[in-house]
């Protein structure tokens, strides 16, 4: 029965979001004078640059750096957190938009990226996802966005990301 039911609820959630994967091209936006990107590689530097930048987050987020030892990085003005996310440094993905895993073997998902409402349609989404290839060193980044998203799949391609197909990993 419960097979039956994770069935139904697979193919319920894919009839109702897909999911568009962008991998990095080249650096199109970039970083503005005065602005700066940070990364928490740990749960104390997380709560250090919260607290440093007065930015309330859901307590859950420790998980990311336990289980999965992810980074949260950031756009900043030194003042205020203008963009955030996350990067994986796991090889699987869990997207529960689709319902699917996907498999990270030769590239790094970027994901979960918010910009606070005050400061969006300003760019830094573009400005952040863009520089982060040359940040982390890391060419191979890619990110994903739900289709109906229209404001992050315009963001990422404006940031020098092109589509590819991602690969899913067996449940």
């Amino acid at each position: 029965m419960i097979g039956l039911l994770k069935k139904f609820r697979r193919k319920f959630l894919q009839s109702r979001t897909s999911t568009n994967f962008y991998i990095f091209s080249k650096k199109l936006v970039p970083l503005k004078e005065g602005l700066a990107i940070g990364v928490a590689k740990n749960s104390s530097d997380f709560q250090e640059t919260l607290k440093r930048h007065n930015l309330q987050l859901h307590s859950t987020f420790d998980v990311r750096f336990n289980k999965r030892r992810d980074w949260f990085v950031y756009l900043t003005d030194s003042k205020e957190i203008l963009c955030h996310g996350w990067v994986l440094n796991s090889d699987r993905f869990y997207h529960f938009e689709i319902d699917k895993t996907s498999c990270h073997k030769d590239n790094r998902l970027i994901y979960d990226f918010v910009t606070p409402e005050k400061h969006r349609k300003k760019g830094y989404y573009s400005m952040l996802i863009s520089n982060l290839p040359e940040f982390l060193e890391e060419e191979r980044l890619c990110v994903a966005a739900v289709t109906s998203n229209v404001a992050s799949n315009k963001g990422i391609e404006k940031a020098g990301y092109v589509p590819f197909e991602i690969e899913y990993c067996e449940d």
